[in-house]
């Protein structure tokens, strides 16, 4: 692997792990419950989005389609930056990693980039 893709891999890496620290963490104390509840069923929704995608075609030629921007989008509108951050870069790294299996520098790219992109 070429060496320029690999230092691409590790800025993307550590620009989203210190948009990570960065974030805003902050939450509702008063209802602790609901806020986890809500975050777990975003990352629910988010991880069956990402692994129903969908395919298209066009004459002879296909592609398939993740559709988990939806539940991502929402996720910004709800919750601070940090959350929504974290619920992207987990759902992507555990799709990534095993439903399609790929390569662990892949994956780690993938998380970055999505991360980044909340």
């Amino acid at each position: 692997m070429k060496k320029s893709l690999k230092g691409l891999v590790a800025v993307t890496a550590m620009v989203a792990i210190a948009c990570l620290y960065w974030g805003n963490w902050s939450f509702p104390t008063s209802q602790l419950p609901q806020f986890r509840d809500a975050l777990v069923a975003f990352a629910l929704l988010s991880v069956l989005s990402e692994a129903s995608y969908v395919r298209l075609r066009v004459e002879k030629s296909a592609t398939h389609s993740s559709i988990v921007f939806i539940p991502f989008i929402a996720s910004i509108l709800l919750f601070e930056s940090g959350w929504s951050m974290l619920v992207a870069c987990a759902v992507v790294a555990v799709a990534e990693q095993f439903i399609r299996q790929k390569p662990p520098i892949k994956v780690v790219f993938n998380a970055s980039q999505h991360g980044l992109s909340v």
